[in-house]
């Protein structure tokens, strides 16, 4: 669990740089070495439950865009399963038009294969880390292990997003540790 615990440190770390200097999505190209891609699972208005609606400071605000991704490295690698809750409204334009959404949040095209990190990239978002666990003998429903969890919020002036992470095992076991690219 040593490179677990590694990446547990990374996305902990607060920091007020944007997103592509400091996101989950910057971090894991840093260690894989290379783009990454992101293959839509599911897209969906919901409602939010009360605790997303106080994490998003959401007034007049019931429901957001989900967006659940598998992450993969250029060579295929299974990198994190990932889920984020957007409040469409508060994003900006072509970021709704990249992630295929109306300003309502309803989605409208097929989505980019881009991760959200890299859809963000220019326009100052900010993440804040609010959990990092290492939850070691976790499966997903194909049975390949997460390690790492991992919340945060996204920012603009006010929060636009609330993300998740879960790594998997494979991942850090094709790009052990030492990680010298990656700076933070």
């Amino acid at each position: 669990m040593n490179d677990a615990n590694s990446l547990g440190r990374l996305l902990r770390q607060h920091s007020s740089s944007p997103v592509e200097a400091a996101g989950a999505t910057a971090l894991f190209e840093a260690i894989s070495g290379g783009p990454l891609r992101a293959d839509a699972l599911n897209r969906t208005m919901r409602s939010l439950t009360a605790r997303e609606h106080h994490l998003l400071n959401a007034a007049g605000a019931y429901a957001g865009h989900e967006r659940r991704c598998l992450l993969r490295a250029q060579t295929g690698v299974l990198v994190a399963e990932t889920t984020a809750l957007l409040l469409a409204h508060r994003l900006p334009a072509s970021a709704r038009s990249a992630l295929g959404m109306a300003s309502t949040g309803v989605p409208l095209t097929v989505p980019t294969p881009e991760p959200l990190g890299r859809v963000l990239r220019g326009f100052g978002v900010i993440r804040e880390p609010l959990e990092v666990i290492l939850t070691p003998f976790r499966f997903d429903d194909a049975g390949e292990e997460q390690v790492v969890y991992s919340a945060a919020r996204l920012w603009l002036e006010e929060p636009i997003a609330l993300v998740t992470e879960r790594v998997y095992r494979r991942f850090l076991e094709a790009f052990p540790c030492p990680w010298p690219y990656v700076q933070r």
